[in-house]
């Protein structure tokens, strides 16, 4: 029982101390131990988030937009009509859009 127990433990190392904790549970994001959200848990930064409805864009979450997400800078847009030109959004056009 002992082995099983500790057998899903992490340990995490933050500001010269190591702290264990449940990988079924939480996940160590930019060294602090935040709990997992949803069914896809990923980290941004120093935080979770849910990857099957959001994506991190540039360290900030945002909520994925479209069939076909993606981000551009800090917002999230849907690629199948935009392209991210410069850090700009502009919508397709024609038969092979481009910046």
């Amino acid at each position: 029982f002992f082995a099983f127990k500790y057998r899903f433990l992490r340990l995490s190392l933050n500001e010269n101390l190591l702290y264990s904790y449940s990988a079924s549970f939480y996940l160590c994001c930019s060294g602090h131990i935040v709990r997992k959200t949803g069914s896809r848990p990923a980290c941004c930064g120093r935080y979770a988030y849910n990857a099957s409805f959001y994506l991190c864009c540039s360290g900030h979450i945002a909520r994925k937009t479209g069939s076909r997400p993606a981000c551009c800078g800090r917002i999230s847009y849907n690629a199948a009509f935009y392209l991210c030109c410069s850090g700009r959004l502009k919508r397709k056009s024609g038969w092979n859009p481009s910046c």
